[in-house]
């Protein structure tokens, strides 16, 4: 769990990449954290909200004209309910919460940039494609 932090995801037309990096992210013990998935106008906005569903209460924030990652990232920042946001892409995923709980259990007065390790969903696709060859 990330005290007082919410979990902000921007995407378009990748529902089942989305869907693997929700479940990645449970896996490592972040069910209870808010997450917010910002829909740039996917072809398909029901497996958007099918692909978010797996993460019990998240909300999804659609658009119905395409307004780029930029303007997605600031309407989640808007959304977002609690003191922290970590941004992450749909294809994105923690390995580890490495110091970023550590930070957050701190005061809120010490403002801090963390660095964590993530995995790219293409990376681990690329990485098993050359393995299987």
């Amino acid at each position: 769990m990330l005290p007082g932090c919410s979990i902000l995801i921007p995407t378009r037309n990748r529902p089942e990449i989305l869907r693997r990096s929700l479940c990645k992210l449970k896996e490592i013990g972040l069910g209870g954290v808010p997450v917010i998935v910002f829909d740039d106008a996917s072809d398909d906005g029901a497996a958007v909200r099918r692909a978010a569903a797996v993460w019990q209460g998240a909300t999804v924030v659609r658009s119905t004209a395409r307004r780029g990652q930029s303007v997605g990232r600031n309407v989640l920042m808007r959304s977002c309910p609690t003191e922290h946001a970590v941004f992450l892409d749909d294809d994105q995923y923690f390995l580890d919460l490495g110091r970023l709980r550590d930070y957050l259990g701190r005061s809120p007065a010490a403002p801090a940039i963390v660095a964590f390790q993530s995995r790219l969903e293409s990376e681990v696709q690329r990485r098993t494609r050359e393995l299987t060859r």
